[in-house]
């Protein structure tokens, strides 16, 4: 077993780990397998074998620096203005998925044992179907758990529904059935807007990333002693977010020559994941971990049951509707290559653009909720 004093041993698997995870989500088998969900499962079998210490001082560390870092980083392109822009009449179906989401996660928490840590697994579930995620680590940080083993089962019971919900997105627009119930102008002319943009990334930039981690260093600090002298340390990745979106509001021409900020945040959320599965033994997980993985699963099938609802009530084009589901549930990359993979060129932009508002709103969301949950008899 690797000591827990030899830290550039548990950084190498932690790197290797996250380079893996990274990688798969580049190739085929990231539409299958998660990349994020491979990150974590490495070493958590190597702790469940023996093989990793379930604790060290490396995991401190990279937890207290490497989140509060990504969260400014990734939302740095959130600048209202233009989704406001860019997304146009889509924002309204997003909104209402926002709502069939946050009416899902109350149903389920009524329906699920899901133990001492209900109101936390609530959070960061709503959190990563509203916004990705990014927004689950980050909401994990804020609320309190329990047990320590919760939040790894809250990531794979997010992996795993996740991964559900992709498969049902990718096979609905094929289904016969879905042409006969729904209206879409989009998917009877794809061809009808060749010319549309089908990308927002440019190439990153080096002197671009460095500048982002520099603004994303200076928020942080400055969050923290804020947090600090108002007695809420609890509350500092809440912070952080606000700061972080003040500034890509104020100033968002400084974000907008690349994706290299985004990039760089998930980057660091990447290397996050490996310490969550290295403090996390298998053996101590309990039979509330299916109650979780049947939380996460309800909560899709209700959204897409809301969903589909609400689009033959009020005759939304159901390609704009999937893509605005999308959205919340898969973040910005995924959104775009789901919108890519149908040839919805027009759809590319807003999409992107609603996950982009997803991703800064998701935060306040999932605290809001692990607050209400909290206060129910």
């Amino acid at each position: 077993m690797i000591a827990p004093d030899q830290s550039f041993a548990l950084l190498a698997v932690i790197a290797l780990s996250a380079a893996f995870g990274y990688w798969i989500d580049s190739t085929s088998w990231g539409k299958r397998v998660p990349g994020i969900l491979v990150a974590i499962v490495i070493p958590m079998a190597l702790r469940t074998g023996g093989f990793l210490p379930g604790e060290a001082p490396l995991y401190d560390t990279l937890g207290r620096f490497l989140i509060p870092l990504a969260v400014p980083l990734v939302l740095f392109q959130a600048d209202f203005r233009r989704i406001y822009r860019l997304a146009g009449p889509m924002l309204l179906i997003f909104a209402l998925g926002t709502i069939a989401t946050l009416a899902a996660v109350f149903l389920g928490v009524a329906v699920f044992d899901l133990g001492p840590d209900a109101a936390a697994f609530a959070a960061v579930l709503a959190a990563s179907d509203i916004g990705g995620s990014s927004n689950l680590i980050a909401v994990s940080q804020i609320v309190d758990w329990a047990s320590p083993a919760s939040l790894p089962v809250a990531l794979a019971a997010d992996a795993l529904a996740g991964t559900t919900y992709w498969l049902i997105i990718l096979a609905l627009p094929m289904a016969p059935f879905l042409r006969r119930l729904y209206r879409s102008p989009i998917m009877d002319d794809v061809e009808r807007n060749k010319d549309a943009p089908t990308m927002l990334s440019a190439p990153s930039s080096s002197a671009h990333m460095m500048v982002n981690f520099g603004a994303s260093a200076l928020i942080v600090a400055l969050s923290m002693a804020l947090a600090q002298h108002f007695g809420v340390p609890h509350l500092s990745i809440l912070i952080i977010s606000g700061a972080a979106l003040l500034v890509a509001n104020l100033v968002p021409q400084l974000f907008r020559a690349d994706r290299s900020a985004e990039e760089a945040g998930m980057i660091l959320i990447y290397l996050f994941m490996p310490v969550i599965g290295a403090l996390t033994d298998l053996r101590s997980l309990t039979t509330t971990s299916l109650n979780v993985v049947g939380f996460a699963m309800t909560i899709v099938l209700i959204h897409l049951v809301l969903m589909g609802v609400m689009a033959k009530l009020f005759r939304f084009d159901i390609a704009e509707t999937l893509i605005a589901s999308c959205a919340g549930f898969l973040g910005p990359p995924s959104t775009v290559a789901t919108a890519a993979t149908f040839d919805w060129r027009t759809l590319v932009v807003p999409g992107f653009m609603c996950a982009v508002l997803g991703n800064a709103i998701a935060n306040f969301i999932g605290v809001a909720v692990y607050r209400a949950i909290l206060a129910l008899p």
